[in-house]
């Protein structure tokens, strides 16, 4: 579903140096926190005379206070999205001294690790650190409450563009590193040092590395201005769901300026170009989004690495949040008039954010652990279900009118040479009947549990050959033994069967039902395992469906990327 970005104007107050120089403030919020009323100059009105415009988003927000801004602009909801599995990016944008780089990390003392850190406190402690802490706090609260079972892995990294140069602010001896493609995971900077953080204080110190080795000047407009654009990038990965991984992105842009007020020579003027040209690339393809006209048509992206890097975010698949970040002097007017513009155009962009879905591999080991799981539940119902045969040589199972009469022989114990067979047949059957706990375990080694007559002749021991010779073939030696249970209920040393009650009773059959009936757990794993088969079978052609699917996506996959690949040459 297609969702416009999110776009938030601060406002800072006017500085010393604007207060001595008499400037006066031309942009105002008005009450319901969300419009900017901004001075028009003449030669921008159409009538030639001042006029005074609005412009809304969705916060507009002024003074000084950071703990302000981090709720007005409801990061910790970003965070929540993150941790789901979608890419978040956060940037601020404006002219130089705007207070971009105060904004996302606050005060000079956080590069420097000094004091600590308070997640609702009102310091000078920027969005950078502010959410990185109330990440950390979500993931402990969300893994106590049993959304998170398994933790999430964090990794951080932290980059600067600096001049069309990718240098690694962690590994400052990684310079001009290469900005790569990939038909699955999109864009990537090949060889980028990314550090597991365990805890909150981790990834502090790879914020505070990182800041500390970005590069900064000083000229006319700004003491303290940033000469390259930052990125720190937190990678969450759920432990508990393999593939799936969210990625929370903070961009400080450099801020534009202009070199007849900067009064930058020499390397500083350098900069500033490619500073106004990768920001001017921004611009374009912001223009050719925010335009409906344009829509589905070339989009610039590839017209500078910031735009490259920023693919995602912007018309792209991610969740994007910006800070447009104004001074009020009406000495910047025409510079803060090119921002709010540029907020504006911004603003009619449209994500369409999606959680990456696992790839082929992943969704595989995620079935094979599933159906081994169900493997073995089914192999454990299974024992349960049945007992292995006391003769050695049978390999059979237990059939349940053996269960059921050995659930029914409370009464019998010991051992009894006495019984006889069915169809005229006289002899002796061994039965072996013990006691646990109560509950009579009764198991007849004269028969096969399969119902082979035969077979249940020759195993039981001391029996005779009646003039009958052999059972009929349809006839059942356990539910022989059965009858005689129910015969012989006042004699728990033997069984011996007197006379054959009549065909049409059955007491055998009523038996069975009975013992049916007194074990219901039998019926409920029979009904468990047949529901498990049912599930294995399902998830059988679930697999086979998904192998088929991954076979055509990684044709697909691999034709993209030799396009991309010849593309790219």
């Amino acid at each position: 579903m297609a969702e416009n970005i999110q776009v938030h104007v601060r406002v800072r107050p006017l500085n010393e140096l604007e207060r001595s120089r008499g400037d006066h403030e031309c942009v105002h919020i008005s009450d319901d926190g969300r419009t900017i009323n901004h001075v028009v100059p003449p030669e921008r009105a159409a009538t030639g005379a001042p006029a005074v415009r609005a412009l809304s988003f969705d916060s507009a927000i002024g003074g000084s206070s950071q703990a302000r801004v981090f709720e007005t602009t409801q990061i910790t909801q970003l965070l929540q999205d993150a941790l789901e599995g979608i890419a978040v990016t956060v940037f601020a944008y404006g002219q130089t001294g705007s207070g971009k780089t105060f904004t996302m990390t606050g005060s000079e003392s956080m590069a420097d690790g000094d004091g600590q850190f308070l997640p609702n406190g009102d310091g000078p402690h920027g969005l950078i650190p502010r959410g990185v802490t109330a990440l950390f706090s979500l993931i402990a609260q969300q893994q106590q409450s049993g959304q998170l079972p398994g933790g999430c892995q964090v990794r951080a990294s932290y980059l600067e563009l600096y001049n069309e140069s990718i240098n690694d602010l962690l590994n400052p001896d990684e310079t001009d590193l290469p900005l790569r493609s990939h038909a699955r995971t999109g864009v990537f900077v090949e060889n980028l040092l990314q550090i597991d953080c365990e805890g909150v204080e981790d990834a502090m110190s790879v914020f505070s590395e990182g800041t500390r080795n970005r590069k900064v000047g000083s000229h006319n407009l700004n003491k303290d201005s940033s000469r390259s654009h930052c990125m720190m990038t937190l990678y969450l990965s759920r432990r508990n769901a393999p593939g799936a991984e969210g990625r929370l992105s903070f961009v400080d842009l450099a801020g534009s300026e202009r070199l007849p007020e900067s009064q930058s020579a020499g390397a500083a003027a350098k900069e500033t170009g490619h500073i106004n040209k990768s920001l001017f690339a921004l611009g374009n393809v912001i223009s050719a989004l925010a335009d409906s006209r344009r829509r589905g048509g070339h989009i610039p992206y590839r017209d500078s690495k910031l735009t490259r890097l920023l693919m995602d975010s912007l018309g792209g698949d991610g969740r994007t949040l910006m800070l447009a970040c104004c001074s009020p002097s009406s000495h910047h007017l025409d510079e803060t008039l090119n921002t709010l513009t540029f907020a504006s155009r911004t603003k009619n962009i449209q994500n369409r954010p999606v959680v990456p879905q696992a790839d082929g591999s992943s969704l595989l080991l995620q079935m094979q652990q599933q159906m081994r799981a169900l493997q073995e539940e089914n192999a454990e119902l299974r024992g349960r279900l049945s007992q292995p045969s006391p003769t050695p040589s049978s390999a059979h199972h237990v059939q349940p009118a053996a269960v059921a009469a050995r659930a029914m022989a409370g009464g019998f114990g010991g051992n009894s040479g006495g019984g006889s067979g069915g169809g005229g047949r006289s002899g002796s059957s061994s039965v072996n009947a013990s006691m646990e706990d109560g509950a009579a375990l009764w198991r007849p080694a004269a028969f096969d549990t399969a119902g082979d007559a035969d077979g249940a002749a020759s195993s039981a021991t001391g029996a005779g050959a009646g003039a009958g010779g052999g059972p009929p073939i349809g006839s059942r030696p356990g539910l022989a033994l059965l009858r005689a249970a129910s015969d012989s209920a006042g004699e728990p040393g033997s069984l011996q069967r007197e006379s054959g009650p009549p065909p049409a009773s059955k007491p055998g059959l009523a038996a069975l039902r009975a013992a049916s009936g007194a074990t219901p757990e039998v019926a409920a794993l029979k009904q468990e395992v047949a529901q498990l088969r049912t599930s294995n079978e399902l998830l059988r052609k679930s697999h086979e469906t998904v192998v088929k699917e991954n076979q055509q996506l990684q044709a697909k996959l691999e034709r993209l990327e030799l396009v991309f690949a010849s593309s790219d040459r």
